[in-house]
């Protein structure tokens, strides 16, 4: 990676620094605090010496920051919306069918339809209602 970038002029480096000590999010800290640095003059690879970020990253941020501005710096996770499903939709019906009957909970009521088994109301020993067969210790 070269020593000079281009960046698209979005921000003011005074802003840019400004946001920089504001942030509260590590990640876009250091983002602002590269695109901060990047319009202050300095080079890429001492940008990427200072922040411990590899001149590919820098430069990856530089291109979000050209194309989306402050905006697309950041931690950018929780917009991938991950792998599909390795299962479609009746597959993942028919798994949940065949696991229940497995486990022995649920009951077949019609052809598809299965019933959650609930345990009788019962008293215990020591005088109170519980669902399950559990022992009370009578003291």
């Amino acid at each position: 990676m070269g020593s000079k970038v281009h960046l698209v002029h979005h921000l003011a480096a005074d802003e840019l620094h400004r946001l920089y000590k504001a942030a509260t999010d590590a990640t876009e800290r250091t983002h602002l605090q590269i695109i901060w640095l990047l319009t202050s003059g300095r080079s890429a690879q001492f940008v990427a010496e200072v922040t411990g970020y590899t001149p590919r990253w820098v430069s990856v941020i530089v291109g979000r920051y050209n194309e989306a501005g402050v905006a697309g710096l950041g931690d950018q996770r929780q917009f991938n919306p991950g792998a599909r499903p390795l299962l479609d939709a009746s597959q993942q019906h028919s798994l949940r069918i065949s696991r229940m009957r497995k486990k022995g909970c649920a009951r077949a009521v019609g052809r598809d339809s299965f019933r959650l088994r609930r345990m009788r109301p019962t008293r215990g020993r020591c005088g109170v209602w519980t669902n399950a067969a559990r022992v009370c210790s009578a003291t």
